[in-house]
């Protein structure tokens, strides 16, 4: 469950980011995975999550990455 427009702007922003690190090209991967959050997990991450399952994304890309400076 989530904001379509803010999860859409997310997923713009990070493409676009990735693009930009990429001045002679590459790759962007989007990946999601369903994942349960189990109570062992909960009782030591407090936060408002519960024992359901959630989707994991996970983006990688081969740009150049962040200048060290």
């Amino acid at each position: 469950m989530g904001d379509y427009t803010q999860l859409q702007n997310v997923f713009i922003n990070l493409a676009v980011n990735a693009r930009d690190a990429m001045p002679n090209g590459g790759s962007i991967a989007f990946h999601t995975e369903l994942v349960t959050i189990d109570r062992k997990y909960i009782s030591t991450h407090p936060s408002k999550l519960t024992s359901v399952e959630y989707v994991m994304v996970s983006v990688t890309d081969n740009g150049t990455g962040i200048n060290g400076e």
